[in-house]
């Protein structure tokens, strides 16, 4: 069984292993079961098989062209189930006001939305990340209140400068869920080397935010 950081062997049936894991586990190969919220990406190496490739980890599995229809079918309907959107009340170019984002919720639940990821952005001139917090949790109470069936994660859309970096390191910026990962908006006319490097310096694997 293969972890992002470690390798455990494991005498086990595949069989009865993938009758025991949760819904995101997929029989993907004879010798192989993956996590579907893992995967990073596929690559086709031949007209009988893939290659699949996952986040944090060098290891790659096989994924057999007869297995492959019915995984890209439960990674198609997994996407929609969640949106990313600009929910909080509030802040940045969202909603205004508390009953316009109760308003956005509603829409996404008629449409059988099951999560919405608050992606507000994170620019140079935002609010303090507080401001955030607090609109997210005024969201959460109201839309409690009224029975709103979508799950509401926090997270942030963040841009890409020098004024991020010294956010991150200051630990002012909002990552995806409870996760160490956070959803950067790359530049619009390209990247550049000092990009790069910034990126490197907003790596969040093993930080403790």
């Amino acid at each position: 069984m293969h972890y992002s950081k470690q390798s455990v062997p494991l005498k086990r049936n595949l069989t009865e292993l993938e009758n025991e894991l949760p819904s995101q586990f997929v029989r993907i190969h004879k010798s192989y079961i993956a996590n579907v919220n893992n995967v990073s990406k596929i690559t086709e190496v031949g007209n009988r098989s893939y290659e699949v490739s996952f986040y944090d980890s060098e290891q790659v599995a096989l994924m057999s062209r007869y297995k492959a229809e019915n995984f890209f079918k439960i990674i198609k309907e997994a996407c929609n189930d969640w949106y990313s959107y600009h929910v909080l009340p509030g802040i940045d170019d969202g909603p205004k006001t508390l009953a316009e984002s109760i308003k956005l919720l509603k829409m996404f639940e008629a449409r059988k939305v099951k999560i919405i990821i608050a992606t507000s952005h994170i620019t140079r001139n935002s609010p303090p990340v507080s401001e955030y917090l607090k609109a997210y949790t005024e969201l959460n109470i109201e839309k409690e209140k009224q029975n709103i069936r979508v799950d509401l994660i926090l997270g942030s859309e963040i841009s890409l400068n020098e004024e991020t970096v010294m956010r991150a390191e200051r630990k002012e910026l909002i990552t995806l869920g409870d996760s160490n990962y956070l959803l950067i908006e790359l530049p619009l006319f390209g990247i550049y080397p000092v990009h790069i490097n910034w990126i490197e310096n907003l790596r969040v694997t093993d930080i403790d935010w």
